[in-house]
């Protein structure tokens, strides 16, 4: 994805993601999953695979039985429960 795309997809987005609730945080090495709880409706995942894609999804995250990377294990601790007051 080039900058003008991540641009165009926050326009479009940004009012499914922000004024929600990171509720927790999953990820291997290659994308990262962020379970957004949201005031209205249904929580939703933000993944983030990085170089290609980002996306909303409404479907089940798929576990892997796998040791979580340091870097999720960081992005739990500092970020769960944290509240999303804008995206730029």
């Amino acid at each position: 994805m080039t900058w003008v795309d991540i641009d165009i997809w926050l326009a479009e987005n940004a009012g499914n993601i922000v004024n929600g609730y990171i509720d927790n945080i999953y990820g291997d090495s290659d994308r990262l999953i962020l379970r957004i709880r949201r005031s209205r409706g249904e929580p939703i995942s933000l993944a983030i695979v990085p170089g290609e894609a980002l996306y909303i999804t409404n479907r089940a995250i798929e576990r892997r039985g796998d040791a979580l990377p340091h870097v999720i294990t960081l992005f739990r601790r500092y970020l769960r429960d944290s509240a999303i007051n804008s995206l730029s």
